[in-house]
């Protein structure tokens, strides 16, 4: 699959049982598929830090302008806030740009924001980026 992190909860949600990168390589395959033949379910590891903190944090029925944000969220939010355009941030990031647009979207549903000037004023408030 993607390195789309919002995809992972679309994809568990429309009953998938795992989710694992296209890049990965075949022995983190093979434990997916006998981790999900046993019942159980399986997540590629680059997204478990980031998954367990959402569901620690977040309520998500209840957007809020105090939602930690993953790893990469900060990061797409810290280079838009430096002026980089979605193309430059996903490939600074090494992603796509529809990946990084997709980050920037999910960060603003998080938040409640309309707008890339909100992402922005967010980001200097909790001093992502240096005024």
């Amino acid at each position: 699959m993607h390195s789309d992190f919002p995809l992972v909860g679309d994809a568990f949600r429309a009953g998938a049982s795992g989710f694992v990168l296209k890049s990965c390589d075949m022995s983190e395959l093979v434990k997916a598929i006998h981790s999900i033949a046993k019942g159980s379910t399986y997540i590629t590891p680059q997204f478990a830090e980031d998954l367990i903190s959402i569901l620690i944090t977040t309520d998500p029925k209840k957007p809020s302008r105090d939602t930690p944000l993953t790893s990469r969220q900060r990061e797409v939010l810290q280079l838009l806030s430096e002026g980089k355009t979605m193309k430059e941030a996903a490939a600074l990031m090494g992603i796509s740009t529809r990946t990084a647009e997709s980050h920037k979207y999910e960060i603003m549903r998080q938040l409640g924001v309309k707008s890339t000037a909100a992402l922005i004023s967010y980001a200097i408030r909790v001093k992502l980026v240096a005024m």
